[in-house]
Order: C-alpha cells, then structure tokens, then sequence
C-alpha cells in the first residue's frame, strides 16, 4: 500500500496486491537499494553484453553531431583524442555540458530539501505501508517518505 499526501491531502494512494505484477517478485515493495550497488551492477551486465566500451577516467571535452554520428575530444590520463561514436549516453548528472552541446533546455527546480533515511526495526511488524508527503506539514512543507 502507499499514499501520497499534497499538506494534509491524500492526492493518490494504490495497493500493490491488487497489481497484476505484484506476485512476481520475491521481494517486498519498496526496498531500496544504494546507487552504488546498481551501478556495479550495470558495469558487470554492460560487460556480460560486451560490444560496449567504457572508459574509466576520461573526460569528454567537446562533441558535435554529423551525418555519420557523434563525434567526441576526450581527455585521458594519456593525452588528448578523437572518438566517432554511434551512440553517447552522458551519465555526468546535472552539470554536464553535453545539455549545452545538444541545445536542451533545463527546467529542473532545485530544492534545498534535506534527506534522512533511517532503518527502523519493530517488535511488532505494522502493515506494509508507504507514505510520501510533497509538501509535509509537521517538515516546513519539505518533502518526507516513509515506509512502515
């Protein structure tokens, strides 16, 4: 079950056990799992696939397109070259100047949210529950989620 809630509004709320999906996993809603674990594992899978070439401590420092695809200056501990690629994916987050090079536009908000996630542990189990505040009342409005 989860509930989203906009002040003291409840703006949307669903039970996973009514998903038709909801028995194909082994796992419980709403674990979450640290980034690091998930990029590790796409590093393992990205090599499994092979015919992918990633590069570890590189920079790429410019990128225009043509008719044949993308072409990259990258920087490396070894000097500087250049890359023709089919296909970039940038994973450089929200400073990267590839949003810049391609011309997209930018219309994230940031917030100055501040995050704490706790593991708590129950004598006695409650029911699977979560619960997303957009605008909590009782944290001056800020986001909050919570699982029980």
């Amino acid at each position: 079950m989860g509930r989203t809630f906009a002040g003291k509004d409840e703006v949307y709320s669903f039970d996973l056990k009514q998903q038709s999906a909801f028995n194909l996993s082994t796992q419980p809603p709403f674990i979450n799992i640290q980034q690091f674990y998930i990029e590790g594992y796409l590093v393992e899978r990205i090599y499994e696939l092979g015919n992918v070439e990633l590069r570890w401590k590189n920079c790429v420092t410019a990128f225009r397109q043509d008719g044949e695809g993308a072409l990259l200056t990258v920087a490396t501990p070894a000097g500087e070259h250049q890359l023709r690629a089919d296909y970039v994916l940038d994973a450089a987050g929200s400073h990267s100047p590839f949003r810049q090079w391609v011309g997209a536009s930018v219309t994230a908000k940031k917030g100055d949210d501040r995050w704490c996630i706790a593991d708590v542990r129950f004598r006695k189990h409650p029911p699977v529950e979560r619960h997303t505040w957009i605008e909590a009342p009782f944290n001056d409005n800020r986001a909050v989620c919570g699982s029980t």
